[in-house]
């Protein structure tokens, strides 16, 4: 994909509703950083994930975002997991949410 795709309404609307207006420069420059490289695919899709993962939250976002950058299915299946119910036991789950309360 060439040069950089700019945010679609839809992220930019989810922005809004996520994000004080005095960090929406920087958690929008974050997000844009994902669609720069040819192998970043689905880039409306997870770029959406990564905000939703994220709520917009600083250190969050920056690790959902060089997940993408590994490997875009991680967070593919991590906002799946997140938005059915589903709590994963992978290692970026543990790493994002601590340990599994019920399962030491």
């Amino acid at each position: 994909m060439a040069g950089r795709p700019p945010l679609s309404h839809r992220t930019e609307e989810l922005l809004k509703s996520l994000v004080p207006n005095a960090w929406r420069h920087t958690v929008r420059a974050v997000l844009l950083e994902y669609g720069t490289d040819p192998s970043h695919v689905e880039v409306e899709r997870i770029r959406l994930d990564i905000l939703t993962l994220s709520s917009g939250e600083g250190d969050k976002l920056r690790r959902f975002m060089d997940f993408a950058k590994d490997d875009y299915r991680d967070v593919a299946v991590m906002e799946y997991e997140n938005r059915n119910g589903v709590y994963s036991r992978r290692k970026w789950a543990v790493e994002l949410h601590g340990p599994d309360p019920d399962n030491p």
